[in-house]
Protein backbone atom coordinates (compact mmCIF):
# COMPACT_ATOMS: atom_id res chain seq x y z
CA UNK A 1 0.00 0.00 0.00
CA UNK A 2 1.22 3.59 -0.75
CA UNK A 3 0.31 6.58 1.10
CA UNK A 4 0.48 9.73 -0.33
CA UNK A 5 2.12 11.35 2.32
CA UNK A 6 5.30 9.35 4.02
CA UNK A 7 7.22 10.02 6.62
CA UNK A 8 10.76 9.51 6.30
CA UNK A 9 13.20 8.95 9.43
CA UNK A 10 17.17 8.16 9.94
CA UNK A 11 18.81 6.29 12.87
CA UNK A 12 20.65 8.75 15.10
CA UNK A 13 21.91 7.52 18.59
CA UNK A 14 18.38 7.74 20.51
CA UNK A 15 16.93 5.59 18.12
CA UNK A 16 14.58 6.96 14.73
CA UNK A 17 14.38 10.47 14.30
CA UNK A 18 11.43 11.11 11.62
CA UNK A 19 12.39 14.58 10.51
CA UNK A 20 10.76 14.90 7.27
CA UNK A 21 7.17 14.79 5.46
CA UNK A 22 7.24 13.86 2.09
CA UNK A 23 4.23 14.80 -0.03
CA UNK A 24 3.95 11.66 -2.35
CA UNK A 25 0.91 12.98 -4.90
CA UNK A 26 1.75 13.55 -8.22
CA UNK A 27 2.08 17.32 -7.97
CA UNK A 28 4.34 16.79 -5.12
CA UNK A 29 6.73 14.58 -6.45
CA UNK A 30 6.57 15.62 -10.20
CA UNK A 31 9.58 18.08 -9.80
CA UNK A 32 11.35 16.39 -8.23
CA UNK A 33 11.40 12.78 -9.66
CA UNK A 34 14.90 11.45 -11.24
CA UNK A 35 15.81 8.84 -13.83
CA UNK A 36 18.56 6.17 -12.21
CA UNK A 37 19.59 3.33 -14.89
CA UNK A 38 20.11 -0.56 -13.54
CA UNK A 39 21.04 -3.61 -15.10
CA UNK A 40 17.80 -5.10 -16.64
CA UNK A 41 18.90 -8.79 -16.38
CA UNK A 42 20.14 -8.65 -12.80
CA UNK A 43 17.15 -6.97 -11.63
CA UNK A 44 14.18 -8.78 -13.74
CA UNK A 45 12.29 -9.37 -10.08
CA UNK A 46 12.90 -5.29 -9.23
CA UNK A 47 11.20 -4.45 -12.49
CA UNK A 48 8.42 -6.46 -11.87
CA UNK A 49 7.38 -4.11 -9.10
CA UNK A 50 8.53 -0.81 -11.10
CA UNK A 51 7.45 1.42 -13.51
CA UNK A 52 10.89 1.15 -15.75
CA UNK A 53 11.85 1.41 -19.63
CA UNK A 54 13.99 -0.95 -21.29
CA UNK A 55 17.44 0.80 -22.80
CA UNK A 56 19.87 -1.27 -24.17
CA UNK A 57 20.94 -3.90 -21.62
CA UNK A 58 19.91 -1.33 -18.65
CA UNK A 59 16.44 -0.33 -17.38
CA UNK A 60 15.47 3.11 -16.75
CA UNK A 61 13.97 3.27 -13.50
CA UNK A 62 12.55 6.23 -11.23
CA UNK A 63 13.04 7.87 -7.75
CA UNK A 64 12.24 10.78 -5.45
CA UNK A 65 15.66 12.08 -3.96
CA UNK A 66 15.50 12.89 -0.28
CA UNK A 67 18.98 13.82 0.66
CA UNK A 68 21.86 14.07 -1.22
CA UNK A 69 24.97 14.57 0.70
CA UNK A 70 28.35 13.74 0.93
CA UNK A 71 27.50 10.27 1.82
CA UNK A 72 25.45 9.21 -1.33
CA UNK A 73 21.46 9.91 -1.72
CA UNK A 74 18.44 8.82 0.20
CA UNK A 75 15.50 7.87 -1.97
CA UNK A 76 12.43 6.35 -2.24
CA UNK A 77 11.92 3.95 -5.60
CA UNK A 78 8.69 4.72 -7.47
CA UNK A 79 6.71 1.56 -7.52
CA UNK A 80 3.70 0.75 -10.08
CA UNK A 81 1.49 2.09 -6.84
CA UNK A 82 2.88 5.08 -7.04
CA UNK A 83 2.10 5.40 -10.80
CA UNK A 84 -1.42 3.74 -9.75
CA UNK A 85 -2.22 6.07 -7.42
CA UNK A 86 -1.05 9.24 -9.53
CA UNK A 87 -2.89 8.25 -12.63
CA UNK A 88 -0.07 8.73 -14.88
CA UNK A 89 1.18 6.50 -17.50
CA UNK A 90 5.40 6.02 -17.73
CA UNK A 91 5.85 8.34 -20.44
CA UNK A 92 4.88 11.70 -18.23
CA UNK A 93 7.33 9.87 -15.45
CA UNK A 94 10.16 9.83 -18.12
CA UNK A 95 9.21 13.32 -19.46
CA UNK A 96 9.25 15.08 -15.87
CA UNK A 97 12.42 13.03 -14.49
CA UNK A 98 14.88 13.83 -17.52
CA UNK A 99 13.69 17.69 -17.33
CA UNK A 100 14.19 17.37 -13.64
CA UNK A 101 17.53 15.49 -13.60
CA UNK A 102 19.10 17.90 -16.44
CA UNK A 103 18.34 21.00 -13.53
CA UNK A 104 19.38 19.31 -10.59
CA UNK A 105 22.29 16.57 -11.93
CA UNK A 106 24.03 18.56 -15.12
CA UNK A 107 25.52 16.15 -17.38
CA UNK A 108 29.41 16.27 -17.07
CA UNK A 109 32.04 14.51 -19.09
CA UNK A 110 35.47 13.31 -17.92
CA UNK A 111 38.02 12.11 -19.47
CA UNK A 112 38.57 8.33 -18.04
CA UNK A 113 42.38 9.48 -17.05
CA UNK A 114 41.82 12.39 -15.44
CA UNK A 115 38.99 10.45 -13.25
CA UNK A 116 40.90 8.12 -12.04
CA UNK A 117 43.93 10.29 -11.06
CA UNK A 118 41.31 12.46 -9.00
CA UNK A 119 40.08 9.24 -7.49
CA UNK A 120 43.44 7.48 -6.68
CA UNK A 121 45.28 10.79 -5.71
CA UNK A 122 42.12 11.57 -2.56
CA UNK A 123 43.79 8.54 -1.33
CA UNK A 124 47.40 9.83 -0.16
CA UNK A 125 48.03 6.16 0.61
CA UNK A 126 47.09 4.61 -2.71
CA UNK A 127 48.73 7.12 -4.56
CA UNK A 128 52.68 4.97 -3.58
CA UNK A 129 50.91 1.89 -5.84
CA UNK A 130 49.44 3.68 -8.44
CA UNK A 131 52.80 6.18 -9.48
CA UNK A 132 53.77 4.02 -12.41
CA UNK A 133 50.02 3.45 -13.83
CA UNK A 134 49.73 7.42 -13.50
CA UNK A 135 52.78 8.02 -15.26
CA UNK A 136 51.79 5.66 -17.91
CA UNK A 137 48.18 7.94 -18.07
CA UNK A 138 49.74 10.72 -18.44
CA UNK A 139 52.04 9.60 -21.64
CA UNK A 140 48.80 8.19 -23.42
CA UNK A 141 46.90 11.37 -24.51
CA UNK A 142 46.31 10.09 -27.74
CA UNK A 143 43.16 7.68 -27.16
CA UNK A 144 41.63 9.02 -24.11
CA UNK A 145 38.43 7.93 -23.34
CA UNK A 146 35.46 10.25 -22.07
CA UNK A 147 32.90 9.11 -18.93
CA UNK A 148 29.70 10.60 -19.31
CA UNK A 149 28.29 11.20 -15.57
CA UNK A 150 26.36 13.99 -13.74
CA UNK A 151 27.77 17.18 -11.86
CA UNK A 152 27.11 15.01 -8.83
CA UNK A 153 28.64 11.81 -9.82
CA UNK A 154 25.11 10.05 -8.45
CA UNK A 155 23.20 7.47 -11.01
CA UNK A 156 25.52 8.88 -13.50
CA UNK A 157 24.91 6.57 -16.50
CA UNK A 158 21.29 8.10 -16.50
CA UNK A 159 23.18 11.03 -18.30
CA UNK A 160 22.39 8.72 -21.89
CA UNK A 161 18.94 9.69 -22.13
CA UNK A 162 19.02 13.54 -21.56
CA UNK A 163 18.14 14.81 -25.10
CA UNK A 164 20.93 15.97 -27.17
CA UNK A 165 24.04 14.52 -24.69
CA UNK A 166 25.80 12.69 -27.18
CA UNK A 167 25.14 15.62 -29.75
CA UNK A 168 26.65 18.11 -27.95
CA UNK A 169 29.42 15.70 -26.69
CA UNK A 170 30.50 15.06 -30.30
CA UNK A 171 29.99 18.70 -31.25
CA UNK A 172 32.33 19.73 -28.14
CA UNK A 173 34.91 17.47 -29.94
CA UNK A 174 34.55 18.74 -33.32
CA UNK A 175 33.57 14.82 -34.15
CA UNK A 176 30.56 13.36 -35.05
CA UNK A 177 28.45 10.08 -33.65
Amino acid sequence: MVLEKSFVGEINADGWEWNQCIDLSWEGVKNKVLPKMINYERNESLLQGVPYIKFLDMAVVFYIPLNIGEGGIRSITVKNEHTDLWKVDIGDILMCAKKNAVYFLPESVYYMDDLIIQLVTEDKNKTDCFDDMLEHIGRNQNNRMLVLSNQKNIFGASCLIYDGVLQRIAESMDSDL
